[in-house]
This record gives C-alpha cells, sequence and structure tokens, in this order.
C-alpha cells in the first residue's frame, strides 16, 4: 500500500532472520521505476500481465520472482497467519537465492 510500512507481521518474521524491513515504505509502480531499472521481480503471473499490459516496455526485463522455481508464484499473506508470512518468507528467500547467479 503506497506509502505505508510493511505488514508488522511481515516486519517481525524478517527481523528473525536478520532482515531489517523498518525503512520500506510501498509504493507504485510508474513508468519511471519500469524505464529506470533493468530487472523486474514480481510475486503472481497476474501481477506480470498486468505490468506488461500497462508498460509494454516492460517486456523483457520484468519476470516473475519464482522463475527459477518453476514459475513458482509467491502468493500475497496479507490478513493472514503468522504461519503463511512464514511460509512466504521462505519461498522469498528460496526464490531471490534461485536469482543470484542470473544477475
Amino acid at each position: 500500500m503506497k506509502g505505508h510500512d510493511a505488514d508488522h507481521t511481515a516486519q517481525s518474521v524478517a527481523a528473525e532472520q536478520g532482515v531489517d524491513m523498518t525503512p520500506h515504505k510501498g509504493r507504485q509502480i510508474c513508468g519511471e521505476l519500469v524505464a529506470s531499472h533493468s530487472v523486474i521481480l514480481v510475486m503472481e503471473e497476474s501481477h506480470l500481465r498486468d505490468l506488461h499490459q500497462r508498460y509494454p516496455h516492460a517486456r523483457g526485463k520484468a519476470f516473475l520472482l519464482g522463475k527459477w522455481m518453476n514459475n513458482q508464484p509467491i502468493p500475497d499473506p496479507y490478513k493472514q497467519s503468522r504461519e503463511a508470512f512464514e511460509h512466504v518468507y521462505q519461498l522469498i528467500d528460496q526464490a531471490t537465492n534461485a536469482w543470484l547467479k542470473y544477475l
């Protein structure tokens, strides 16, 4: 959510893994962000379709975060249990580690 901090449960789960999310503020994607970045990673296929529809120049540099995990979507745990946030954290950790060799 634009201008908002990360969810408190997400911050707590991340902090337990040594990740400080307190500086994070939600932002809305815009043409300037798309143009100024060489790789854009999104969580779900619907995000990718929306991004390509709104910003055709994102094609070729926008991918699923779970691309190297058989295009596994990363679900949004918002308003779900702590266990859901922990599961999503693990998926994000695995997916980002899978990306490392390609960046």
